[in-house]
């Protein structure tokens, strides 16, 4: 394969022979607040327009609307000409986006393997840069949540026994969860992102166990919930914290700076995207190729932002769908 014929296409392909054959040996962290908000049962239904603006720049625009309220109803049905409500639609337009860039360099006797058949060396590279990647952007988001999280239907943090006194699972506690989602007005199974007991917990719980290829392995589903292991959850948000979000009340906003005209390639450069298998955002992928240290440069790039829906709820005006999970428990059973 010449070089010229694209570069992207064939690392594309690699990466996926790697994501299905060497995966366990690449050591991909739990990155479970990520594959939340990438999953099938977050992004549904969920639109971000792009803002025209002059090409270089990306501007993306999220519309809604707040909640109507029982207050706003007329309880006398005499005729009346005047409009007792007037929707107004509310949009939040981002145009700032966080970047997170790995840049690496290979000398031209590495790069020569790009040309081989076999090439999945540079593959497991770029999926080693993809991890860390999604690492750093997990920690973040973790963060902009636990900063930006509403309350729980019963208000504040929901404090509720994952364990017995006995160290068991305690049934309750899952049906705790649903019924504050419930009480907020959300519908749909709630997403719970979490680690250390709250992982046993789903575990022994069958709560949609095990992050796989875009965020969950839907076929050990509950049918009604759905966990994301993360395994800095315990750290940003508190070791005995947890992360409860209805579908769609978070979003992971991205864009590529490499498509369309802005994607293009020569002998000594290429602009274009990349799909990482396992979670499925797509990275900018720059490579280029200095003369003077006869050297190759690959760089990954992810430009991305959120989006939490507003504080905008008849039932609680701090409600965001969003609230941490407290286990006031002493956790699983211990050996004596």
């Amino acid at each position: 394969m010449a070089y010229t014929e694209g570069l992207c296409s064939a690392l594309q392909a690699n990466i996926n022979e790697v994501a299905g054959t060497n995966a366990p040996a690449m050591a991909r962290q739990k990155v479970g607040m990520i594959d939340a908000l990438m999953s099938d049962v977050n992004r549904m239904g969920f639109t971000a327009d792009i803002v025209p603006t002059n090409g270089k720049f990306r501007a993306v625009q999220i519309n809604w609307i707040g909640q109507a309220c029982d207050t706003d109803v007329n309880t006398s049905c005499a005729s009346d000409c005047d409009n007792d409500v007037t929707p107004q639609p509310s949009q939040t337009l981002i145009t700032e986006f966080n970047c997170a860039k790995y840049k690496m360099g290979f000398d031209e006797s590495d790069m020569r393997k790009l040309c081989e058949a076999d090439s999945v060396w540079v593959a497991q590279n770029i999926m080693r840069a993809m991890n860390a990647i999604n690492v750093s952007v997990d920690k973040a988001v973790l963060a902009i949540a636990n900063t930006n999280v509403g309350v729980s239907g019963s208000g504040g943090n929901l404090q509720i026994p994952l364990y017995t006194s006995t160290g068991s699972p305690n049934p309750l506690a899952w049906a705790q969860v649903k019924a504050s989602m419930d009480a907020l007005g959300a519908t749909g199974s709630p997403l719970i992102v979490g680690g250390g007991n709250m992982d046993i917990y789903a575990r022994a719980m069958q709560i949609a166990c095990c992050n796989t290829n875009f965020g969950v392995d839907l076929s050990r589903a509950s049918g009604d919930g759905y966990f994301y292991n993360d395994t800095f959850a315990p750290t940003i948000l508190g070791a005995t914290k947890s992360l409860a979000l209805a579908p769609g009340a978070m979003q992971l906003i991205t864009w590529n700076k490499y498509l369309g005209d802005y994607a293009k390639r020569n002998d000594s450069f290429e602009h274009g995207t990349i799909v990482d298998p396992f979670t499925g955002l797509v990275y900018d992928l720059k490579t280029s190729y200095d003369d003077c240290q006869e050297k190759w440069f690959v760089e990954l790039a992810l430009n991305w932002n959120t989006f939490q829906v507003p504080f905008a709820y008849c039932a609680d005006r701090d409600a965001n769908l969003t609230f941490l999970i407290d286990d006031c428990s002493d956790g699983p059973v211990v050996c004596p």
